[in-house]
């Protein structure tokens, strides 16, 4: 235990067993510029940082080895965790043993890349749970890169990073939930799911919001609820629905979403749905340097449903872009607005 603002300085720390650091001024330090603290190495290691307490350290693991078992504490006011110097510059939760992070309560996260569930390993699933505080990527935030991790972002707790990727590779699964008023996850160069054929979900919900600069859908996103919502902030940047795989995109309940242009079924073989409903639910196209598109069906199988009362705006719409043999692409617009402004100009079977 490290408390009353005591610093503990060590070149790397091993926990197979419950470390704490608490109070202002409290600190724990890994001075090597390629050291850090694994905690669960080949055992069951406990860390808690809170009430003002500082760990900084190159890197983070969390449950190490096959058998393993980490959990990770970081709570309260002017708490904070930094793993944003030397070779390594990461936190893992989860290589092949078992990891629970926890960031709550204001207290801040600052690394430059985290994976969560870096392999796969049958019958495991680490967690990340940010919830009201801060968490910080400069580079690389992996949702379940190998194997299969669920993140939970929560009551007005914030996520900044650079790249995220939720299901990094073929049978990995990953979840990201962001959910209540101030939640907010942003990815500034792009959010990317279901890579490789891994299986990925996102739900933005109860006035949850997710920032990006493009989304690359082959999972399952659904917005629901009144102040829910998700913007694409690149000039000529959008949303693709089933990129290269099967893609879902629900909106829904008084949700919004906001991009220069939403793609459906973009290459061979992919199939692309998206859904659009409710009264007070709207998507929006006309923003950016595009203002236009919505292609629902370029070179895959592709679905637009708008319906009950949700409106949906864009300044062009194509379907069924490309001729391609066997593939029928649908548009229903029932009991909802399809308001094409701008230039006018909806194509039914473009080619």
């Amino acid at each position: 235990n490290n408390t009353a603002g005591a610093t503990w300085q060590a070149g790397y720390i091993d926990d197979e067993g419950t470390i704490t650091a608490s109070g202002a001024g409290s600190a724990i330090a890994i001075v090597g510029a390629t050291d850090g603290i694994t905690v669960g190495n080949t055992g069951t290691g406990n860390l808690t940082v809170a009430a003002g307490a500082a760990l900084t350290a190159d890197f983070l693991n969390i449950g190490q080895l096959a058998g393993s078992h980490g959990t990770v504490d970081i709570t309260g006011a002017g708490t904070s965790v930094n793993t944003n110097s030397g070779l390594y510059q990461n936190i893992a939760v989860g290589f092949d043993g078992t990891a629970s992070l926890t960031i709550a309560d204001h207290a801040v996260v600052t690394t430059n890349n985290m994976d969560v569930a870096f392999h796969y390993d049958a019958g495991i699933t680490d967690t990340l749970d940010v919830n009201n505080a801060t968490l910080n990527v400069g580079q690389y935030l992996t949702i379940a890169d190998g194997g299969t991790a669920n993140a939970t972002v929560e009551n007005g707790a914030t996520i900044t990073t650079n790249f995220l990727t939720i299901a990094n590779q073929a049978g990995s699964t990953g979840s990201l939930a962001v959910d209540g008023t101030g939640s907010v996850v942003t990815a500034t160069s792009g959010l990317t799911m279901g890579y490789s054929g891994g299986s990925a979900t996102l739900a933005v919900t109860n006035g949850g919001a997710v920032v990006s600069n493009s989304i690359l859908d082959d999972g399952t996103i659904t917005v629901s609820g009144t102040g829910s919502a998700i913007t694409v902030v690149g000039a000529s940047s959008g949303i693709t629905v089933g990129n290269a795989g099967t893609g879902n995109l629900t909106v829904a309940a008084g949700a919004t979403v906001t991009s220069v242009f939403l793609n459906i079924a973009q290459l061979a073989g992919s199939t692309g749905t998206v859904d659009i409903t409710g009264a007070g639910t709207t998507l929006n196209t006309v923003v950016g340097q595009y203002q236009n598109t919505i292609g629902v069906g370029f070179d895959g199988t592709a679905s637009l449903t708008v319906a009950d009362q949700a409106v949906l705006t864009t300044a062009n719409m194509d379907v069924a872009v490309f001729h391609d043999a066997g593939v029928t692409d649908t548009l229903d617009v029932n009991d909802a607005t399809l308001d094409v402004v701008g230039q006018n100009l909806l194509t039914i079977a473009d080619a």
